[in-house]
């Protein structure tokens, strides 16, 4: 059984994803936004467009990777408070 998608990462949305294939002559397919149309990289079809086919399982899963948030916020750079940036006010 093919896993659940997540929600939309960029409007939200739950009602779910379509397909798209034949994305560059029918080689490349993938998971696509039923809303505002955000799309998941490509995968590879095997030039299979039944409605079965395993790569819809593994557009799926590239729909659902997320970044992993609170490794993205621990390599945010940190801020230059008492550095000179170069910057002038009220010159």
């Amino acid at each position: 059984m093919p896993a659940e998608e997540k929600e939309c990462p960029f409007c939200g949305s739950k009602r779910g994803v379509h397909f798209l294939y034949g994305t560059d002559s029918c080689k490349w397919g993938a998971a696509q936004c039923i809303d505002c149309g955000a799309q998941a990289p490509e995968v590879r079809t095997g030039y299979d467009d039944s409605e079965d086919a395993k790569w819809h399982k593994d557009a799926l899963e590239e729909w659902n990777r997320r970044a992993d948030t609170k490794e993205c916020a621990r390599q945010q750079p940190t801020t230059n408070k008492g550095q000179n940036t170069g910057s002038t006010v009220g010159s």
